[in-house]
């Protein structure tokens, strides 16, 4: 437990330590439910939960003792309590609650608690692998020609007239294939551009609807459906991870 890395220490010392108790609690719930009491292995990232051999003291290493034998458990056996330090504002359990809006002042994002707390980890788009690589690109905006691309793949996808296996990256030196170059895409789906985008969230946490202004006038997708597309055909290796994202134009 000395090696879990998932909350800042400092907490302790700022009124936190409650937080710094609940979060060991939660990480040995969910160690203990992972490896059936031990028997079975763990991973040590991000996936499972951050472990380091460093082991720490100070208040950390106090909510640990505070909490010795505390176990969340569900059905006689200890629970996956699952946690994660930036939710996007919206959480689900294991228990059957969806939906639930952690935010504020009932706004998103400027009113979930990451925002508010400052985590590092809110609202950011993701264009590198675990391992760093990126295919060549250096941030994970789009350019409105390459917006407009994920648009015409969306109408490859649900609305045919192309071959839906070539919806790929067109950069074929990271992922292979045949894919559509830009110019093809286009030539299938009609859209060159893209001036404006918008998104509409559901009760539900997720993203309902987008909204996208395009040199053949404006459309809506859903947001799964524009998810998809955009992680079959995004350039590099952008991707939306959750069901929950906002798109802005800068």
């Amino acid at each position: 437990m000395l090696g879990i890395y998932e909350v800042p220490e400092k907490w302790g010392n700022e009124g936190g330590f409650e937080a710094l108790k609940a979060q060991a609690v939660a990480a040995r719930s969910y160690a203990l439910a992972v490896t059936n009491n031990g028997a079975g292995n763990i991973c040590t990232t991000e996936a499972c939960q951050v472990y380091k051999p460093q082991l720490k003291s100070g208040k950390w290493a106090e909510a640990v003792r505070a909490t010795r034998g505390w176990v969340v458990t569900k059905g006689g056996a200890p629970a996956k309590t699952y946690f994660a330090s930036t939710s996007g504002g919206f959480t689900i359990s294991q228990w059957g609650w969806s939906g639930i809006k952690d935010v504020k002042d009932d706004s998103w994002p400027g009113g979930a608690y990451e925002k508010v707390s400052g985590s590092p980890w809110f609202y950011k788009a993701w264009f590198k692998t675990r391992s760093g690589a990126t295919c060549v690109r250096s941030n994970p905006w789009l350019k409105s020609e390459e917006l407009a691309d994920i648009v015409n793949a969306w109408q490859v996808l649900y609305k045919g007239g192309g071959d839906v296996s070539r919806i790929s990256p067109a950069n074929s030196s990271c992922w292979g294939g045949n894919p559509y170059s830009l110019s093809e895409l286009a030539g299938i789906g009609g859209y060159t551009s893209v001036d404006s985008i918008s998104v509409v969230y559901s009760n539900s946490g997720n993203t309902q609807t987008v909204n996208v202004g395009t040199n053949k006038g404006s459309i809506g997708i859903s947001g799964e459906e524009f998810k998809r597309a955009f992680n079959l055909r995004a350039p590099g290796y952008i991707g939306i991870k959750s069901g929950l994202f906002n798109i802005e134009k800068l």
